[in-house]
């Protein structure tokens, strides 16, 4: 999660040139849903100015963010990168769209490719997914008895998930 509030908090600061704290996080709020912790938060823009992709300074009270050259680039790589895996995963599920139903698959297809489009500003519960998804790349490597709970932690998640939405 912590790779995808670096990319949010660099690309609205890309976008926006300069912007306080509050307001990037806010604004990660309103793309996603989801409000990362102060705790979480703020010493990730501190490591991102150590780093050198931001600098800060204090205007008043607030302290203020400005992208750097080092960041724009920082930025861009990491946008190559989300490219190259949303590619990947799509162009992987339609290699294999004759192991599924072809309506699930496309419909599958096509919130992915919304996903990859979106910016990065998606729902926290499709972050979440799509980080389950990359975790569960590993499952195989499992031991029996670690499938077994992860296998009844999905489906709990599953059906918990299936009331909310009837």
């Amino acid at each position: 999660m912590k790779g995808n509030l670096k990319l949010l908090a660099l690309k609205y600061l890309e976008q926006e040139k300069e912007l306080s704290g509050k307001q990037i996080s806010s604004k990660i709020e309103e793309g996603t849903g989801w409000t990362p912790s102060p705790g979480t938060f703020y010493p990730l823009l501190d490591r991102l100015e150590e780093e050198g992709f931001l600098e800060s300074w204090k205007e008043g009270r607030k302290r203020r963010f400005r992208i750097t050259e080092e960041g724009e680039k920082k930025f861009l790589e990491f946008q190559d990168e989300q490219e190259k895996y949303w590619g990947q995963i799509i162009q992987s599920l339609r290699n294999y769209k004759e192991m599924f139903d072809q309506e699930e698959l496309e419909d599958f297809i096509k919130h992915l490719e919304r996903a990859r489009d979106s910016d990065y500003s998606f729902p926290y519960p499709m972050m979440v997914s799509y980080r389950l998804m990359d975790l569960l790349s590993g499952y195989e490597e499992l031991e029996e008895n670690e499938k077994e709970d992860l296998n009844s932690i999905m489906d709990e998640t599953l059906e918990k998930t299936e009331k909310v939405f009837e």
